[in-house]
């Protein structure tokens, strides 16, 4: 009896190692994929691979970024490991310029962790293929400069209520943490403009944004676990029907959505809004107007590729847009909305010039109007090195659609190979921005939002954010309206600690500013 269990055991434990090794074997045969093919690489953990402090925490995004750019910038380019998929950190502008312009449809999808049976999976930026051609085509115009320019007044109506909250806490010499007073401002324009809802005027659905908007970008390493399945394991993600969004976030945007659409239908209304726009388009293609047939009797081309049209508004993509735009929207604006006033009340002499700045244009143009704000071209330049700075996404993924060789030399990337484009580490290049710690809006003076392979907060190439306009209408018209009024002080430590859980930059105990009576 006894020597029967020992054999069992002794079995148990055989089985044990060789499953032990054929595990290890899968998880480190690819390891030598960048040494094979000349690429300098980072030597990898056996089982996370190069991104193990990220998953466990103990390195920011920042910090990864940067390390590995200085690493690689001299070659231009370099070989790292997601977990076992290999990855390509290009770090060479020249290169990063093809990869997202002039060769883009070697790189037309984004690596990211979707299960597409998933709520709220059907968004523009998940969208791949001829999906993503004809989505991005048809909303183009939502976000054009005449559509950004009829806004106007609605966005800067929705700052009656900041300057209310301000001029409380002014008479009352109270401390203002400047976040959640952009939070509010943010929500409420993109709202209104989105959808036609002003989430902030009733409390309890304003509050449910906000924490669905908090889970959403937090990163506890149960979600980033998830986040790189879904990248380096697609198919065992989808089979497993691996949720990557949590319920009370789905249900939130999902009923938002379909409630507005059913009040408007039942009420007849209709608005010069986003949501209109894609239910316009969802009747378009169930009915095959001739706008829409004709996308289908054709071929759309961009960039010398043609493709067909693919319908793509329906009851489930649209509550996925809405979600898109309101979470991608608010989120990033807030963010650089409160880094932004945090450098104004540090630097009174940019403070000061913004301030005579917004006076002349407004004089100008007597009063606010969508010409005085977009002559303010010195706040263009705040809110540009603010974006430099205080990067808001700190890496642009792509990935090999097609093989592609990389110009002067024998390195071909194969479809499916991740690629990472390092924009904080860019950003913050002394070679491309001389003292780059030095908050200097003269560097972006003439650029007006232009992108370059130096300066990406949006993005660059034909998957650029296609709501640069609006979003930059939003930020000075929050900042125009304050400074206009009041002088900003810093009442904190101008040394932020940065809070770890979420990838954005957030200061962990917040930017408190004081406001007071300009004379």
């Amino acid at each position: 009896m006894a020597s029967s269990l020992l054999l069992i055991v002794d079995l148990l434990l055989v089985i044990g190692l060789a499953v032990g090794c054929l595990v290890y074997w899968y998880l480190t045969k690819n390891f030598n994929y960048w040494k094979d093919r000349g690429v300098p690489f980072v030597k990898p953990h056996w089982f996370f691979g190069n991104v193990g402090h990220q998953v466990l925490q103990r390195k920011s995004c920042t910090e990864f970024a940067k390390n590995l750019y200085n690493k690689f910038k001299d070659n231009g380019y370099g070989g790292i490991f997601l977990f076992r998929k290999p990855v390509i950190f290009v770090c060479d502008l020249g290169l990063i310029e093809k990869i997202l312009t002039q060769d883009f449809t070697h790189f037309e999808d984004r690596s990211v962790a979707c299960n597409p049976e998933e709520p709220l999976s059907d968004t523009l930026f998940n969208a791949s293929g001829d999906k993503w051609r004809n989505m991005r085509h048809k909303l183009t115009t939502t976000f054009s400069s005449a559509k950004v320019k009829g806004m106007f007044n609605q966005v800067f109506n929705c700052g009656d209520y900041l300057i209310k909250e301000i001029e409380e806490c002014s008479k009352r010499n109270k401390l203002v943490e400047i976040e959640p007073l952009a939070f509010n401002f943010a929500t409420e324009v993109i709202a209104s403009c989105v959808c036609g809802v002003q989430l902030m005027s009733d409390p309890v659905v304003g509050n449910k944004f906000r924490e669905s908007l908090d889970i959403l970008f937090q990163f506890p390493p149960l979600k980033l676990a998830k986040t790189y399945i879904g990248i380096v394991y697609p198919e065992l993600f989808r089979r497993l029907n691996i949720k990557y969004t949590p319920n009370s976030v789905k249900h939130f945007f999902v009923n938002l959505t379909e409630e507005t659409i059913k009040y408007r239908k039942q009420n007849n209304i209709k608005r010069n809004d986003f949501l209109q726009m894609m239910i316009t388009l969802k009747e378009q293609e169930e009915i095959g107007s001739s706008f829409d047939s004709q996308l289908h009797n054709c071929e759309l081309q961009q960039n010398g590729q043609q493709f067909s049209a693919v319908k793509c508004f329906t009851d489930r993509s649209i509550p996925s847009l809405v979600f898109n735009f309101l979470a991608a929207g608010t989120k990033p604006s807030v963010s650089t909305l409160t880094l932004t006033m945090f450098e104004i009340a540090k630097n009174p002499s940019i403070q000061k010039r913004l301030q005579e700045e917004v006076e002349s244009c407004v004089a100008k143009y007597h009063g606010f109007n969508y010409q005085a704000i977009s002559e303010m071209g010195y706040l263009d330049q705040i809110i540009q090195e603010t974006h430099r700075i205080y990067t808001f996404q700190k890496v642009i993924t792509r990935l090999v659609t097609k093989p592609y060789k990389i110009p002067g030399t024998d390195l071909v990337l194969e479809k499916g190979t991740i690629v990472y484009i390092p924009i904080s580490a860019i950003h913050m290049d002394p070679k491309f921005y001389p003292e780059p710690e030095v908050f200097d809006p003269e560097r972006f003076a003439g650029n007006n939002y232009k992108p370059s392979c130096r300066f990406l907060p949006y993005g660059h190439g034909p998957r650029i954010c296609i709501g640069v306009k609006f979003v930059a209408l939003l930020m000075k018209v929050f900042v125009a309206r304050i400074v206009i009024k009041y002088s900003i002080k810093l009442e904190m430590n101008p040394s932020i600690e940065w809070d770890g859980n979420v990838c954005a930059p957030q200061p962990k105990n917040g930017i408190w500013l004081s406001f007071h009576d300009r004379e």
